[in-house]
Order: C-alpha cells, then structure tokens, then sequence
C-alpha cells in the first residue's frame, strides 16, 4: 500500500535537522528524520484508549477528555500502566496499526470495573507506550534531543505533561514552532504527495515502508 505515507513529507519539513515527529491521533506513530535517513512506524494508541473510555462513561455524552482534564484530577495506576505497557511495545516497531485494536475492547477487557480515575491511568499509559517505543526503537540508536508533536493529542494537556516527565532529556514543542499547525500537518502532507506525484517525483521513503526503493505514488488520471 505503500504507507506510512507521512515521512516524505516530515524529511521535507525537517529540511536536514535531526528529530523525532510524533503524531497524536487516534493512534501514535512516529518520524524519525536523521537528515536523508529517514524512517517512521505506528507505536500504539494515541487518543483511543481515552476517548474509548470517556464514551463508555458517559453512555456516549462525550466522546474524549478535553484539555485532559479528568485524568489530571486523579492518580494514576502507575504499577497497572507498566504493565499493560508490555502489550504493545515488543521486539520490533510495528509498520502500520489499526485503531479497533486499542478502543472499547481492549478497556473492557482490562478495566472490569471502569471508573473516573481509569482515565487518568490510561492517559498515562499512552505515554508511557510512546516514551518507552522512543526510547528503545530511536533514542538507544540516535542522538536526538527533538520532539515535535501534532495530531489532537497536542491538546491535551496531561498526555503532553506526562510525555514531558517520562522523556525529561527531549525538548518538546508542537509543530508550530516549525511553522505547521498541529492539525493541519495530514493535509499539509498529502499535498505534498500529490504535488510528488503530478511530477513525477518518489514519495516514499524505503526504510519507512520495507519496499526495496523509493516509488512514485498514486496514478494520474488525465481526462
């Protein structure tokens, strides 16, 4: 299919610099740009186990946590958040993920009893999925002190916090100080592409994708 289509475009954005771009979407997946070297891959949830929860508990009312508020009014479950960790963060770094996977049936198969101060766990579990898939993929093997983050998880004020103190050693900003608005990097991207591709230029970049060169992607069809 040729995905992740995104580090194309984040090796354009970077313009050479090393650093990591992580975007909070439903899922968390990752650029790592080391000037021509560049790769990226899906870590895990981003938002969805949050929202998944949030909408459990209000019987559809609300559907995520805005400003991560409620998890910012409780305590963790730290011992329980590494745990659940091990779940996700395996050998190897996963190419692509589908968000199903980490929505209502993975809270309610380890949250029997969900509550308000679950919220605040599974917030913290997403960071903690994120902070440990950096450092043992990217940061065990590069020297790259920035992160820059976009995706609706920018918004939320715990998630980000708990990235912060989980990765003290990263500096951490949004991609508006690189001059993008944080939600508007996926089309920004996608234009990008196309622009590629209507000349004729590979968008894609093999060590992201597993393919054996960079490829032109998508077709031009002429009427």
């Amino acid at each position: 299919s040729g995905a992740p289509f995104v580090p194309m475009f984040d090796r354009y954005l970077c313009g050479g610099k090393k650093a990591m771009l992580l975007n909070i979407g439903g899922i968390s997946n990752v650029t790592v740009c080391l000037g021509k070297d560049t790769f990226g891959f899906d870590i895990g949830p981003g938002n969805s186990l949050s929202d998944a929860a949030v909408n459990l508990l209000s019987g559809g009312a609300k559907t995520y946590d805005k400003d991560g508020k409620i998890a910012a009014a409780y305590a963790p479950d730290i011992k329980k958040a590494e745990q659940l960790s091990k779940l996700f963060v395996g050998n190897r770094p996963p190419l692509s993920l589908e968000r199903s996977s980490m929505a209502e049936g993975f809270i309610k198969a380890h949250f029997k009893e969900l509550a308000l101060p679950d919220i605040s766990t599974l917030n913290y579990l997403t960071a903690l999925i994120i902070a440990k898939s950096l450092k043992k993929f990217i940061l065990n093997k590069y020297e790259i002190n920035r992160l820059y983050l976009c995706g609706g998880g920018v918004y939320n004020k715990t998630l980000v916090c708990n990235l912060g103190k989980l990765l003290p050693n990263i500096k951490i900003a949004d991609t508006a100080e690189m001059g993008l608005h944080p939600m508007a990097k996926e089309a920004a991207a996608f234009a990008y592409l196309a622009w590629l591709t209507l000349n004729g230029r590979a968008g894609t970049c093999p060590r992201a994708t597993g393919a054996a060169e960079s490829s032109v992607i998508g077709c031009v069809i002429r009427q």
